[in-house]
Parts: C-alpha cells; sequence; structure tokens
C-alpha cells in the first residue's frame, strides 16, 4: 500500500509543478493522480489478460487449421488442381 501512495504522491507533485505550484490545489492534483495511476494499472491487468488469450486462441487455431477434417478437405484442394 506504500508503493501506491509513493507513486501517488510522486505524481501529484509533478502535476502541481507542471501548473506552476498552485496554490490549494492538493486535493485536485491528488485526485487526478490516482485516477491516472489507477487507469494505468487497469490498463496493464488489460493487457496482461490478452496476452494470457493470445496462446489459447493460438492453439485453437492451430487445432482447427490441423485437425483431421482439415486435412482431407486440403488433400481434396490439392487433388483437384
Amino acid at each position: 500500500m506504500d508503493d501506491i501512495y509513493d507513486l501517488v504522491s510522486q505524481r501529484a507533485y509533478h502535476l502541481w509543478e507542471a501548473e506552476g505550484r498552485p496554490h490549494g490545489q492538493d486535493q485536485r492534483h491528488w485526485d487526478q493522480a490516482w485516477r491516472e495511476i489507477e487507469a494505468e494499472r487497469l490498463e496493464a491487468e488489460a493487457e496482461a489478460a490478452r496476452q494470457a488469450e493470445r496462446p489459447a486462441l493460438r492453439r485453437v487455431v492451430l487445432r482447427a487449421r490441423y485437425s483431421p477434417a482439415n486435412r482431407d478437405v486440403r488433400a481434396q484442394r490439392r487433388a483437384a488442381i
């Protein structure tokens, strides 16, 4: 939990500096930093899920492509040529 707090704190500080260090905007910067970090975390999780699905999808495609029934169809096509 301290890691997240540190990340949000650093991001909020950078936002504050980027806006010229305005007084009284700390909560807005903190909220914006929290939203940005949470969005990055969710995107990373979604990307990891997409990466995990790819090998499974590839196996399904390869099974369909090289199934016995499909081999027969390919052999018939080659014979017809």
